[in-house]
């Protein structure tokens, strides 16, 4: 959560455009907001070139897949049994490419799956072992000498 505040101070709070200018293809309109009380600024883009506003868009985005894969899975449980499997594919093909947004989320939904015999076994495998690798820290990772 403190990256985004870092990255909107780094963008001034979106008190300057931050608009590419460059000819590209129209993406779709995307608004960076910023409130603090009395103090409001707001910015639309189509395209730009900062990394900072890159980067505060790549957040946004895996903040909305991963609550989309949320929402699916969720569905899936409660009303469409059968298709849990393919949720939990989502899911996993979204934590595999590191956009997974506070994976801690989906334990109570993987836990459950996990447990309740009326899932596919190959759901109820694939859960406890995300279940799993969620829980479990990474390993510490190693420096290189140069």
């Amino acid at each position: 959560m403190q990256e985004l505040f870092d990255l909107a101070g780094k963008l001034d709070h979106f008190q300057h455009p931050v608009e590419s200018g460059l000819k590209v293809a129209n993406m779709g309109t995307k608004t960076f907001r910023y409130e603090d009380g009395a103090e409001r600024h707001e910015v639309q883009f189509n395209y730009s070139s900062d990394p900072s506003a890159q980067a505060l868009l790549d957040c946004f985005e895996r903040i909305a897949e991963t609550e989309q894969d949320f929402i699916r899975l969720d569905r899936a449980v409660h009303f469409d049994k059968l298709g849990v499997n393919d949720a939990l594919l989502y899911v996993a093909i979204t934590q595999d490419h590191k956009r997974l947004v506070s994976p801690q989320q989906f334990l109570p939904l993987l836990d459950r799956i996990a447990k309740n015999s009326s899932f596919l076994h190959i759901a109820q495998e694939r859960a406890a072992a995300m279940a799993e690798a969620i829980r479990k820290p990474p390993p510490p990772q190693e420096k290189t000498q140069q």
